[in-house]
């Protein structure tokens, strides 16, 4: 399991977001233990969107987003 999420740098309620990725450096440890760990599930945790280009990497995502009331997102990636 790996946890990733946006930083207070990228995210928050004072000003809006210039994209939906996710840092360069988190994107390339994703995908580095992705390749190494087959049955790797990536825990996001984000107030809004954020894209995914490695989910086809990872069996599963989990998303916590950040609201007022907490909610649990899960996506199953197909198998290729």
């Amino acid at each position: 399991m790996l946890l990733c999420g946006l930083p207070s740098s990228c995210e928050s309620e004072g000003f809006d977001r210039a994209h939906l990725g996710l840092p360069a450096q988190m994107v390339a440890l994703i995908e580095m233990v992705a390749a190494v760990a087959p049955r790797l599930v990536v825990v996001l945790l984000n107030g809004s969107p954020v894209e995914m280009p490695w989910v086809r990497a990872v069996p599963a995502v989990l998303t916590l987003t950040l609201s007022p009331t907490l909610t649990l997102t899960v996506t199953l990636a197909p198998k290729p």
